[in-house]
């Protein structure tokens, strides 16, 4: 019996950040459980999250996202699943792949753009099927809030009972890269506590603030 095969189309390093490369990629732990070949189609990377990914899949590169050149990717691995996150996919060119694949997948957080996609993935809190308005496939099925996150196991969060009058630990990061610079402004905000505070930040060394 032949395998299944999945292509993700995902992007990440500076000025687009880790997050989108790093959620397929733990999507595609979960479906080498089940016994399917998944390949990684990038355009744009870093050697970091090259190293990452290619410790348990293959990747493939292009140079644009350019239909005959996806297409001859998609054909050539007999693919069944093309899972996207990537906020500039066009989406003349998501209604084109639709036909070339068995499913089109989207791993989303904007629900007003348009798609043929045939599963939604949108792990943000509180997003109901209500709030996608320009869905143009009627079967498209949807995996919405928070317990579809996909991060990786090992981060799930423990539960534990502290006083909040006691904290004094915080650790602050988002992601990979932060080109809006929301560390540096909550530490901003910490000043104003009253209290003392042992703060570690987490940023990459490229984030244009770092040295602030």
């Amino acid at each position: 019996m032949r395998k299944k095969v999945a292509i993700f189309r995902c992007d990440g390093g500076p000025n687009i950040g880790n997050g989108h490369i790093m959620r397929s990629f733990f999507l595609a732990k979960k479906l080498k459980e089940k016994k399917i070949t998944c390949f990684f189609l990038l355009k744009k990377y870093n050697l970091f999250l090259k190293n990452y990914i290619s410790s348990d899949f293959k990747i493939l590169f292009i140079k644009n996202d350019n239909y005959l050149e996806i297409k001859k990717k998609i054909l050539k691995l007999n693919c069944d699943y093309f899972i996207v996150d990537n906020y500039q996919f066009p989406f003349i060119l998501e209604k084109k792949i639709k036909d070339l694949t068995k499913k089109i997948i989207f791993i989303e957080d904007f629900p007003k753009k348009k798609h043929v996609a045939d599963l939604i993935i949108d792990q943000n809190f509180y997003r109901k099927k209500k709030n996608y308005i320009n869905i143009q496939n009627k079967k498209c099925k949807f995996l919405l809030g928070e317990k579809y996150s996909l991060i990786n196991p090992k981060l799930k969060r423990k539960k534990r009972k502290f006083k909040k009058n006691y904290i004094s630990n915080i650790l602050i990061t988002f992601g990979g890269f932060d080109r809006h610079k929301l560390c540096f402004k909550i530490i901003k905000y910490l000043r104003f506590i009253k209290k003392d505070l042992n703060i570690t930040l987490l940023i990459n060394r490229k984030d244009n603030y770092c040295d602030k």
